[in-house]
């Protein structure tokens, strides 16, 4: 069974730099305006248990299409995002079965509700999703609730949002940002990712951010009804780096790219039977924002 472990510190001094430099790096919508984000991911994950390893990767394209239903006077929006397509491909251990839930994805849509601080305060459309993906076994509800929970999918919204402060910044200038991030029946990660705004192009305003993280990681609690549990042990995230070009003009994020490795050692128990777990995982994320499905021909 693959576990898709999902997908985003310390505060830099700096020497201050004249007002006029500065820059406001805020998200801007305008209801009724559309946009499609494609994220291309790929996944090296090795999982040991005792004297076996198993290799699995992946490789995804996936199109959202978002549309703006509301812009509020006091800055907060409603947002309405549909999965255009999925494009998959797994190789290891059990890709037919993950391949197909993740195409399940195709045409889901969520109303996504955030608030004047660029936090999101509303995510409907979980229970839909969860009910076409079980609807030919419901017996596997359970399941892909705990790999795929709704506090995950919120958190890859909160994470696109993340990149830009809402204030005025300047070169050189750093700020942090705090998400939990849910592994489903594997735990959660606490991120604190570190952004600074490392240019600014005079003449598009187009800036350039860089990104490092910390993580801290909780095991699940005692009650774990699947057939996997977790008892203790560790992931630790390490070589976090991603790099970020948002529009300060139009008030959007152009693109990105975003690296980490995740290593892990856990005590589980797997039908009764305790055993020990080794994880390494290598993720990558390519993420850029367009005008126009770049499927549609």
């Amino acid at each position: 069974m693959l576990f898709r472990l999902p997908w985003a510190m310390l505060l830099f001094l700096t020497i201050p730099l004249s007002a006029a430099a500065q820059v406001k790096l805020a998200w801007k919508f305008k209801q009724g305006e559309r946009f499609f984000v494609e994220d291309v991911v790929n996944v090296r994950q090795t999982i040991k248990i005792a004297n076996s390893e198993n290799r699995q990767d992946l490789d995804q394209t996936k199109i959202s299409r978002f549309t703006v239903l509301k812009a509020n006077p006091d800055g907060s929006v409603l947002l309405e995002q549909k999965i255009e397509a999925v494009k998959v491909k797994v190789s290891g251990e059990g890709p037919d079965a993950d391949t197909k839930i993740l195409q399940q994805f195709v045409g889901a849509s969520f109303l996504i509700g955030i608030d004047a601080k660029r936090a999101v305060t509303r995510f409907d459309g979980y229970e839909q999703l969860i009910k076409k993906i079980v609807k030919d076994n419901p017996v596997n509800a359970k399941l892909v609730r705990a790999l795929m929970t709704e506090e995950s999918l919120k958190a890859g919204i909160q994470d696109l949002l993340a990149v830009a402060p809402n204030q005025e910044v300047m070169p050189g200038k750093s700020w942090t940002g705090k998400t939990t991030l849910p592994l489903g029946p594997l735990g959660t990660l606490v991120l604190v990712n570190a952004y600074k705004l490392e240019s600014i192009n005079k003449a598009s305003k187009e800036a350039k951010i860089t990104m490092t993280a910390k993580a801290s990681y909780t095991p699940p609690g005692p009650n774990q009804d699947l057939s996997l549990k977790v008892t203790g042990g560790d992931i630790r995230l390490e070589k976090v780096a991603g790099t970020f070009f948002f529009d300060a003009v139009r008030g959007r994020l152009l693109r990105s790219e975003t690296r980490h490795t995740l290593e892990g050692t856990l005590k589980v128990v797997i039908r009764d039977a305790p055993i020990e777990m080794e994880l390494h995982q290598e993720q990558s994320l390519k993420r850029r924002l367009l005008e126009k499905n770049p499927v549609e021909k």
